[in-house]
């Protein structure tokens, strides 16, 4: 395809004999040497020599990045945590967190439990949890996330606010909270978890040890998890909505590519070339179909003369 390419260029005399780049021998490190040598032979001869460099490749950057900065700094995105969150001699106890099934523990008349749950429907994301006191639903929470929220942030969001629950209630009492995503367990027990939510969990459950988490398995049968799992569902639809989860990197990135798409299709619609192929194809997307392939590729075939043999 470069040698085609290259083939046409030439022909229609569009390259220069000092062009540099997708040319056969003509690379970056050829035009270096090239200009070394230029240098070199300048000052054999005693000649003085000048030299001028020329950064001319913001004349080809097309990306708007002054748009692109504005956009990102009115969102208000979620960032990183560094460092401990707490000194590295504390640690939570070793009750405290269970990646075993808990699922004996929740017969207990001694324990209260609770449960939570998040879900992702086509009407957005929602976060909720349910206490259960001797098998009766003695409390229960949920709202609805930024539909822009992901399913672990709204995981993380139910915990946290579980455990803000449990901590209000008599201290005589015991509280395990039953979570079916070991991976928010596992953010949670971490004391260098880079989640901010994650680490808020940990430091209340530092000073609450009569507060533990442990992992239950989903959907088998648990009435607990299963109010849990319809309080969620509701609240993508029904719940409050809750704004103090700032939203996900990856979220700018959809924003970026969908003003991308918006502009190319803009482009490919009122464009004066290949309206043929604008018929058979009117709209663009990422990434390419099998037809949109084969007829990208059919369009550069006929737009490039062949050699003569």
């Amino acid at each position: 395809m470069t040698q085609r390419l290259t083939y046409h260029l030439e022909s229609i005399n569009s390259l220069n004999d000092r062009q540099h780049g997708f040319r056969e021998g003509k690379s970056v490190d050829t035009a270096i040497n090239e200009l070394l040598s230029k240098i070199q032979t300048a000052r054999r001869d005693g000649k003085h020599v000048l030299v001028l460099s020329i950064d001319i490749k913001g004349a080809f950057d097309n990306l708007q990045h002054r748009a692109i900065l504005k956009n990102i700094q009115t969102q208000d995105l979620e960032t990183k945590a560094t460092g401990w969150s707490i000194y590295p001699s504390e640690h939570l106890e070793p009750n405290q967190i269970s990646l075993e099934d808990g699922e004996a523990n929740i017969v207990r008349k001694d324990i209260i439990n609770i449960f939570l749950d998040d879900s992702k429907t086509e009407h957005g994301i929602g976060a909720a949890f349910c206490v259960l006191t001797n098998d009766i639903l003695a409390y229960q929470w949920s709202a609805k996330l930024n539909d822009n929220n992901t399913v672990f942030q709204a995981e993380l969001t139910a915990l946290h606010e579980a455990v803000l629950y449990a901590t209000h209630l008599p201290n005589n009492n015991t509280s395990k909270i039953h979570v079916d995503n070991r991976a928010s367990i596992m953010a949670t027990f971490n004391s260098k978890s880079t989640n901010e939510t994650a680490r808020k969990i940990f430091k209340i459950l530092l000073t609450n040890p009569r507060i533990a988490v442990w992992w239950v398995k989903a959907h088998a049968g648990n009435i607990g998890n299963e109010i849990a799992d319809q309080l969620a569902k509701n609240a993508t639809q029904l719940g409050h909505p809750y704004s103090l989860i700032k939203l996900p990197k990856p979220h700018i990135k959809g924003l970026l590519r969908k003003s991308m798409l918006e502009e190319w299709q803009t482009s490919w619609k009122n464009g004066d070339t290949g309206r043929k192929i604008y018929n058979i194809m009117p709209s663009v997307s990422v990434p390419l179909t099998g037809l949109e392939r084969m007829l990208s590729s059919l369009n550069m075939a006929l737009s490039l003369p062949t050699s003569k043999t």
